[in-house]
């Protein structure tokens, strides 16, 4: 099991994909009470697991200033996105042209940023990746929030399709690999509301403050404060 190689980069879904239904509430929630009435579209904000720029159009429409941010290999291998075939990278060179409205970091370099950022939305990444790697994305996102931001976290769960095929035999460490092809993913089930919270409080070593909670059965989702 130690010397699996574990790509969380292929649970990434399509450009062309419907957003997550969460990331709409959490902008909402945003614009009423973030806020306080003006206008979110200044705020800094980083899509954390960005992976194919899947919530690109919804982010793009509400914030000006946009992070995207992923693993080395999924910012420079070669994606279909739409009608393309190319790196995220040059993708978002090209849809930047003569401005600068929108960077690419790779994970490794968020790591050892501070962009002093208004809200970071990290969205289907912590059932997809193991323990390790949630800590580290948690902590990079600490360390690019400024003090008051927010921290949007929508974790997917009780999806029948993968649940079903989680038995004793491809178990590892909290959750389930699945193999093919030389290549393992990961997924982890946050089930249980109350067993999310602890697991989840205990990663962000009581650097944020719980300011609302959306969750609902199929979808953990959590909007937490970076205290100040």
């Amino acid at each position: 099991m130690d010397n699996l190689e574990i790509r969380w980069e292929n649970s990434a879904q399509r450009k062309e994909s419907l957003p997550n239904p969460c990331v709409v509430r959490v902008i909402e929630y945003l614009k009423a009470v973030a806020a306080k009435g003006q206008d979110i579209s200044s705020f800094r904000v980083a899509d954390q697991g960005c992976g194919n720029l899947r919530h690109f159009e919804i982010l793009r429409r509400s914030f000006r200033h946009l992070f995207f941010i992923d693993t080395v290999l999924q910012t420079k291998r070669v994606h279909k996105i739409g009608a393309q075939e190319t790196t995220l990278t040059d993708y978002i060179a090209n849809l930047n042209g003569h401005t600068d409205r929108y960077k690419l970091l790779n994970n490794v370099e968020f790591k050892r940023t501070n962009l002093n950022l208004d809200a970071v939305f990290c969205t289907c990444v912590l059932d997809v990746v193991p323990a390790k790697v949630r800590r580290e994305v948690i902590q990079s996102a600490a360390s690019n929030l400024k003090q008051g931001g927010y921290y949007c976290l929508i974790v997917p769960r009780n999806d029948q399709t993968i649940t079903s095929r989680c038995t004793r035999s491809n178990s590892y460490e909290d959750g389930h690999l699945f193999c093919r092809q030389g290549y393992c993913t990961f997924y982890a089930n946050f089930s249980n509301g109350a067993q999310c919270l602890s697991r989840l409080t205990k990663l962000l070593g009581g650097r944020f403050a719980q300011v609302c909670d959306l969750s609902v059965y199929r979808h953990l989702c959590l909007v937490m404060r970076k205290r100040t």
